[in-house]
């Protein structure tokens, strides 16, 4: 079971966020400036910079990407993080292994097609504004809920 998605830019800020429940159709952008969305950037951004410190001097240079997944004892939260300082987080059931492919595939075929090559949409997020692009919220939907893991 997949539970939400978040995306943050390089200014912590969520400017998209996607819950689903099989009880309806979830919701999007409702959570972004919520208390929940501004712990799981604390949370992630905390994580990072441990996993850094504690890290070996060679991945230090190169620990981007060092942090892939966590787990509690209710739900695991897969990470991805672009050079450009975008962070992607999918909050799943703890059985899930690392999705980190999918959160690669949402930034290089859908948000950098959707978002960034579209002269309309904003790249540099001010505090507040969020990804409304219907084109990247259908097509994230797509991928997400045709994965063999989304029931």
């Amino acid at each position: 079971m997949i539970y939400s998605f978040h995306l943050f830019d390089r200014h912590c800020h969520c400017i998209y966020s996607r819950e689903w429940s099989h009880k309806d159709e979830g919701a999007v952008n409702k959570s972004n400036e919520s208390d929940a969305s501004k712990l799981l950037f604390g949370l992630i951004y905390s994580l990072k910079n441990i996993s850094t410190k504690l890290g070996t001097q060679a991945n230090t240079t190169q620990s981007q990407n060092l942090l892939k997944s966590f787990a509690t004892q209710n739900y695991r939260i897969h990470l991805y993080e672009t050079a450009s300082g975008l962070r992607f987080a999918l909050i799943s059931d703890v059985g899930l292994d690392n999705l980190q492919a999918v959160l690669h595939r949402i930034y290089t075929e859908i948000y950098l097609r959707t978002v960034v090559h579209n002269s309309l949409s904003p790249i540099d997020f001010r505090a507040g504004e969020k990804i409304s692009n219907s084109n990247f919220i259908l097509e994230v939907d797509s991928l997400i809920q045709g994965l063999s893991v989304f029931q």
